[in-house]
Formats: C-alpha cells, structure tokens, sequence
C-alpha cells in the first residue's frame, strides 16, 4: 500500500497490514470516519484521503472504497500465502 500526501509518502506492505477499520471521529466541523490501518509494528495509520463527512455526503460511495481496500488487502496477502507455500 503506497500512502501520499502534499509532505510525505509512505509504504505500507500488505503482509504488515493485521486490521483495516472504520474510525468514526467528530470535533468542530461536526462528526466523520476515516479508514485506519494497524501495522504489525507501530501505530495505527490513518489513510489519507480516506474520510467522509457525516453531513450528507454519499456513505456508499465510502463504504465502497472501504470495500476495495479490504479487497486489495485479502487479495494481497492471499497470494503471498499461497506463493510461500
């Protein structure tokens, strides 16, 4: 998983990926979630750009990017369990 921001870019193998969450989170602009990943070693990463308002915009269009990285994830780490095998 390769991670970018406007200051940074990160790489996250798959294989160091344990949990994919929905965090719901709220504060002045009123309440969102974001997906957050849980790397074997370290502390939790927030995705960027992975977020939705809770104020009206489109919960499927979220749910279903929240889809595709749990698909890429299972995906990933299917085939690299298969080819050490």
């Amino acid at each position: 998983m390769q991670l970018r921001t406007l200051v940074s870019r990160r790489r996250i193998p798959w294989d160091d990926i344990t949990k994919i969450e929905v965090e719901r989170r709220s504060g002045q602009g009123g309440p969102w979630q974001v997906v957050r990943v849980h790397v074997a070693r370290g502390r939790p990463v927030v995705l960027p750009g992975a977020m939705q308002s809770l104020r009206g915009q489109d919960e499927a269009a979220f749910q279903r990017s929240v889809n595709m990285i749990h698909s890429c994830w299972q995906q990933a780490t299917a085939q690299h369990r298969s080819a050490a095998t």
